[in-house]
């Protein structure tokens, strides 16, 4: 869901949007409760990597991509870059907040998007140049708009961040089990207080007992915190998402969601077609 205008009108008098001007180099661009930057993620399995680098003043949060109840999602803008085919954003693992605005997605401190950088000449530099929007939020979300720029030569420099890139790529959902951890189904049901509806998520593995699941795929709903179900010998485990803003189960049933769950270290991102209610619900 979008984020909440209230969120914005409580500062409509100190509202603001920072602007950073264009700086080479991967230096450091100061931003208000936050720095950014790009940098060089070296190369991993032939793939020529950067890393987009936020971080953050000390109790400041910025959103993943479904940034919760309030907040706004990062933007990226490549469209100003030479060489460059194909540039893809990942998310390494988000983290659920809860405060008075409600439930919000993303990340504290510091969080590195690794990018998979794709060259139009593979023999040649590639001029990375982005538009990058995002918001940082404490008790009030401040905008925030950066021009960045960094050119990655063909082979990458011996002092390229590949450390730094390669363990923000370590926290990125697995698209297969991550540790053994799964998603076994998902299906909708009945909220237990006789209202409304329940996402019904089963995980299997190693971490399924302990997760938090996120959701994508519907956004005429919001998909809260889950609750813990039930759990079962074999390391398996169910969770209810109280699902806010359907209005009719017919709506989500067979619908095809992405579903990202978080356990710990280990996290997974799967597609899962949702179910009818079962029987007894």
């Amino acid at each position: 869901m979008g984020c909440k205008m209230a969120c914005f009108d409580t500062i409509s008098a100190r509202f603001f949007t920072i602007v950073a001007a264009v700086l080479l180099g991967g230096a450091w661009v100061t931003l208000d409760a936050a720095r950014v930057r790009l940098v060089d993620g070296g190369m991993t399995q032939g793939h020529r990597l950067a890393g987009i680098q936020i971080a953050l003043d000390l109790g400041w949060k910025t959103y993943w991509r479904v940034p919760g109840e309030s907040g706004v999602p990062p933007a990226f803008d490549w469209s100003g870059s030479d060489n460059l085919k194909h540039a893809e954003v990942l998310f390494p693992a988000p983290t659920r907040f809860g405060d008075q605005g409600g439930e919000s997605i993303g990340y504290k401190d510091q969080v590195i998007f690794p990018v998979a950088v794709e060259p139009s000449d593979p023999g040649k530099p590639v001029a990375l140049k982005l538009a990058l929007n995002f918001a940082v939020c404490q008790a009030i979300c401040v905008p925030a708009e950066a021009a960045l720029a960094l050119t990655l030569p063909p082979a990458p420099p011996p002092d390229a961040e590949t450390s730094l890139v390669g363990a923000a790529l370590a926290k990125v959902p697995a698209a297969t089990a991550a540790n053994g951890l799964a998603v076994a189904a998902a299906r909708l049901g009945p909220a237990p207080a006789g209202e409304g509806y329940d996402l019904v998520v089963k995980l299997a593995g190693s971490g399924a007992d302990a997760a938090d699941i996120f959701v994508e795929g519907f956004p005429a709903a919001y998909f809260g915190k889950p609750r813990p179900l039930a759990a079962a010998a074999g390391g398996s485990a169910s969770y209810r998402l109280p699902v806010q803003g359907l209005k009719q189960p017919e709506d989500l049933v067979g619908k095809v969601l992405t579903l990202t769950v978080v356990a710990g270290d280990s996290s997974v991102v799967r597609s899962v077609t949702v179910g009818a209610p079962a029987s007894g619900d």
